[in-house]
């Protein structure tokens, strides 16, 4: 799958506006979006603790030419509350994440006058909403609700949303695409974060534990029997303590905590608690998925000196679609020279029906390793078409260099 020069640019710009959406006040917000503080027409820093309305900030982009309304992810209790609010809730033809819905609802109430107002004083502007993780969520639903909107300028907007959760259902998330982009990172647990997909997890890990548990069961049969010979040393040894000992050493301590566990669970029996709203999740058209076209970036290494000196030896693959980026590694030597071979594909929205855990499931969910991605793009692309250049000028024709 490939990306234009354009559209990558276009992303870098969105994301450091997303970025810059985490600071607490127009001095920060300016310098990390490298807009100036009048580019500023409204903004609450905060979450408002009555409402649970995130913190976002209106801004008009002049590089762009557009009016964007950037939206704050995760930061405070008051936006954990706002994700927690995760149960289904009917949305044109099918469901949304309710708390998000609530949040697009309160955003859209408080701003749909001035968004209006600086529109129309500026036409060629257009509307676009930005966010990271509960952000892009937000701003997701935000969109299709400014796409019901009376209002020719609003019914124009679009969406750029980097690590949204999942928050739509499969029918609204594919009929989105056209006007909502999403990025993330493969192996990201937001995205993946649903009802569903935490009972399906739960599912999985009653069965692994079942499994678990009735392999131990065999196995302690055999050791049983193989201590039987050792049993009746014991009792010819007369020695009672001995033998508590060693039954002790044989059993096993997962014993214990199979039982502990079992107290816990509210039915008194082996098999998983019970749940409150399992009913509601046996329903798969409510199952919620990552809004609009989702864009997945990828990537694999190769460090030290071996893996270096295979890196080298083979040829980079330059087509569109793999990009390679260089890092230098703070505790390394100039030698030790990490590459890394980036790839990116359109999200299938089945992929997110897993969760996916992973010791990066947090650190793929950062803006500075999409960033990272992004950036890594934009250098493949250019070393491509200065690779692509050299040989067109060779062959005496330059004309396929692409110049977005």
């Amino acid at each position: 799958m490939c990306l234009s020069c354009k559209t990558v640019r276009r992303l870098q710009r969105c994301m450091g506006i997303a970025e810059a959406s985490y600071s607490t006040g127009p001095e920060d917000f300016s310098l990390l979006s490298q807009l100036p503080s009048s580019s500023i027409i409204a903004a609450e820093w905060t979450s408002d603790a009555a409402t649970l309305r995130p913190a976002y900030q209106l801004v008009v982009d002049v590089i762009q030419d557009s009016l964007v309304l950037c939206i704050r992810g995760t930061r405070d209790s008051m936006d954990a509350l706002t994700n927690v609010t995760v149960h289904p809730e009917p949305f044109q033809d099918g469901f949304v994440h309710c708390g998000m819905l609530r949040a697009a609802k309160l955003l859209l109430a408080e701003l749909r006058e001035e968004m209006v107002r600086v529109l129309e004083r500026h036409p060629s502007l257009a509307l676009v909403v930005v966010g990271h993780s509960m952000g892009g969520g937000v701003g997701a639903i935000l969109a299709l609700l400014l796409r019901q909107d009376v209002c020719p300028a609003l019914c124009a907007a679009t969406c750029v949303a980097f690590g949204p959760p999942s928050c739509v259902s499969q029918g609204i998330a594919r009929g989105c695409r056209d006007f909502v982009v999403g990025v993330a990172c493969s192996l990201d647990i937001i995205p993946c974060l649903s009802m569903h997909a935490v009972r399906r997890l739960r599912e999985r890990v009653i069965q692994a534990t079942a499994e678990a548990d009735q392999e131990e069961e065999e196995e302690e049969g055999n050791r049983a029997r193989q201590s039987a010979d050792v049993d009746q040393w014991v009792e010819t040894s007369n020695g009672s303590n001995k033998q508590q000992k060693l039954l002790q050493v044989i059993s096993s301590p997962l014993r214990w905590m199979r039982a502990k566990s079992s107290r816990r669970r509210n039915d008194g029996t082996s098999d998983a608690p019970a749940h409150a709203s399992e009913d509601e999740l046996k329903n798969p058209e409510e199952d919620l998925y990552p809004p609009g076209m989702m864009y997945i970036l990828s990537y694999n290494e190769t460090a030290g000196a071996d893996g270096k000196d295979q890196m080298r030896r083979r040829k980079p693959d330059m087509s569109p679609g793999n990009f390679y980026t260089r890092k230098v590694r703070m505790n390394w030597g100039p030698q030790d020279i990490n590459e890394i071979q980036w790839h990116v594909n359109a999200g299938d929205l089945q992929s997110f029906k897993t969760i996916r855990l992973s010791p990066w499931l947090l650190c793929d969910h950062s803006l500075s390793t999409i960033g990272e991605g992004l950036h890594a793009l934009l250098l493949q692309y250019l070393d491509y078409h200065s690779a692509t250049k050299v040989d067109n000028v060779e062959k005496g024709s330059c004309d396929v260099v692409d110049k977005q």
